[in-house]
């Protein structure tokens, strides 16, 4: 608090010394001003009076009285503008500029008293002119260098901070011994504040004024023991859920030194129940690499999620680090038992891998069939109308597998990827080909836009199941003579996607469940243009895979726009 003081009255010094030098210096700067322009008027006008009309008498004239007001400098002028003569400048060795477009100049050419204050260009200052024609035509100009305010501020601040310093001296010495009679008697409450605090009586030395403060500490030390209380209780509770939680629980230090630990923690991770394993390492508990590891190494992430299959059950770990100015200070764990959630994951993998099996059988005898008709063992009015059926549906058949197939692989992570060089210009127009005739025969109007680099180093296969399954979707639901945008942005580390129709649109209700396998909106316009329900949920585990997000808007009667945002990551890499 003194040091708050002192620095307050020294601010409030400086200011004030500052504020009254600024306020002097402007006052006399004015009068200076005042003043000079009048003495300047008066003494143009008795120049002009006592020259003649010879050029030569003039010179000699202003000569001698320029020898007597040194601090003005005066000039001659000719009626064109030229200079003749020029108290500070020789004008037979340096020649000045023609003076015909100055204001004073002009103005006394008039017949009048010319004046004008601007930057000299031959001196560099700011100066003020007076100007008045003489017989004979010429002009003498009277001029003088302007004291402006910064200059003359810049010339008293060696006597403003003396007197500053010499203030705030003064100051501090008042100031100290004011201050220490001031404080004295808080400083004896905040030595016995315990006391008087305890105290039930009001006696206290000195300040009647500090009375009222120390009936507040009193009622808040009631109210913090209060919330002490509250926040015990609290605490208790918060053990007592955690300890009976189902799902484990593990708070960690920095160093991976566990300071709390619930039961359901111990028994999930396979621990011995009975030990205490509070203020040791988390090796102590557990020593599976997969987790260990996964807690010592840093990550960008302050959250993580992952699995680990145990003995007899499969865990969901969750991972989150605490972190102070980006260093780790600790670490919370949860575990929690998802042994039901990997039943239903492997049923649904069988169920993928069995549909995909069933589906060939019939398939190898739809052509089958084929060939029968190929080789006309079926009537002749029947061959084109079932053949063409039968050809129909199994290219249909074999997409689906071929489907399924995907989704499986990436649901086994059994997914081959190669990154190629592709020629995006024509990879682009080589997918469009594929769908010319429906476009035409729908009168589609189709437009392209491709941003950024024209080559992309990316895996092949994983670009023309995104790219074909969000044109053909867009050709498919979109309305004869509407419209397709296809608008790709190859970046440094980013590919952007998107596929933009005027199509019929998806109800708010069904947005959220589009990419999944086999769901469709309208199931009977699905079949209807040979639609699987599976176009967008490869579309989906594609982008996911590749680490990338899939953003998808439509209304209906008005159009549907699906973009997809790819980074750009080292993918040259076969997994399964």
């Amino acid at each position: 608090m003194k040091r708050r003081m002192n620095l307050i009255n020294t601010l409030v010094i400086v200011l004030a010394v500052l504020a009254v030098s600024v306020a002097v210096t402007f006052i006399y700067n004015r009068m200076w001003l005042g003043n000079q322009l009048t003495w300047m008027r008066e003494t143009i006008r008795f120049y002009s009076s006592v020259v003649d009309a010879d050029t030569e008498n003039q010179i000699e004239i202003l000569k001698k009285l320029n020898s007597k007001y040194r601090s003005v400098r005066v000039t001659l002028i000719d009626p064109n503008g030229d200079v003749i003569y020029d108290s500070d400048i020789n004008v037979n060795e340096f020649r000045l500029e023609n003076h015909a477009e100055r204001k004073e100049f002009r103005e006394a050419l008039l017949g009048k008293l010319g004046e004008d204050i601007r930057r000299s260009e031959s001196v560099g200052e700011d100066s003020f002119y007076f100007a008045m024609r003489v017989e004979g035509g010429n002009v003498v100009r009277l001029s003088q260098q302007w004291k402006n305010m910064a200059g003359l501020l810049g010339k008293a601040m060696p006597t403003t901070a003396v007197v500053a310093v010499l203030a705030i001296i003064i100051s501090a010495f008042f100031t100290h011994h004011t201050s220490k009679r001031i404080l004295e008697p808080i400083d004896y409450y905040a030595e016995n504040l315990e006391q008087i605090m305890l105290a039930e009586t009001e006696d206290i030395p000195v300040y009647d004024e500090l009375l009222p403060f120390v009936r507040e500490l009193r009622v808040q030390k009631k109210t913090i023991d209060a919330h002490l209380e509250e926040l015990k209780y609290q605490s208790e509770t918060i053990n007592r859920l955690i300890r009976d939680a189902r799902e484990g629980m593990v708070l960690m230090d920095s160093d991976l030194t566990i300071l709390s630990i619930n039961t359901s923690a111990v028994r999930l991770l396979e621990g011995d129940v009975g030990s205490e394993y509070r203020g040791k390492d988390f090796l102590y508990l557990c020593r599976l690499p997969e987790i260990y590891h996964k807690l010592e190494q840093s990550s960008d992430s302050e959250h993580e999620t992952f699995t680990v299959e145990m003995s007899s059950t499969l865990l969901r770990i969750y991972i989150n680090r605490v972190l102070r100015q980006d260093e780790l200070y600790g670490v919370m764990m949860i575990i929690a038992d998802d042994s039901e959630n990997l039943r239903l994951e492997k049923q649904r993998k069988e169920f993928t891998a069995n549909v995909s099996h069933e589906l060939r059988s019939p398939l190898t005898a739809i052509n089958g069939y084929a060939e029968l008709l190929k080789n006309g063992m079926v009537d002749a009015d029947d061959v084109k109308r079932i053949g063409g059926t039968i050809s129909d549906e199994g290219r249909r058949l074999s997409a689906i597998i071929d489907d399924i197939i995907k989704l499986s692989q990436f649901d086994e992570s059994k997914v081959q990827h190669v990154s190629t060089e592709i020629d995006l210009d024509a990879y682009l127009q080589q997918i469009l080909a594929v769908y010319k005739e429906p476009i035409s025969q729908r009168a589609l109007k189709l437009s392209i836009t491709l941003e950024g680099e024209k080559t992309l180093f990316f895996p092949e296969a994983m670009l023309h199941d995104v790219l074909d399954n969000l044109i053909s979707n867009a050709i498919k639901y979109n309305r004869d003579g509407g419209s397709i945008d296809v608008w790709v942005s190859n970046q440094a580390n980013e590919l952007r996607l998107r596929v933009a129709d005027t199509g019929i649109g998806i109800p708010e209700e069904h947005i959220g469940r589009v990419f999944e396998r086999f769901y469709m909106v309208d199931k009977a316009r699905s079949r209807a243009i040979s639609g699987s329900g599976l176009g967008l949920a490869i579309v989906k585990h594609v982008v996911e895979f590749l680490g990338g997000k899939v953003f998808l808007e439509s209304e209906v009667n008005q159009g549907t726009t699906i973009e997809v945002f790819l980074p750009k990551t080292d993918l040259n890499s076969d997994e399964g």
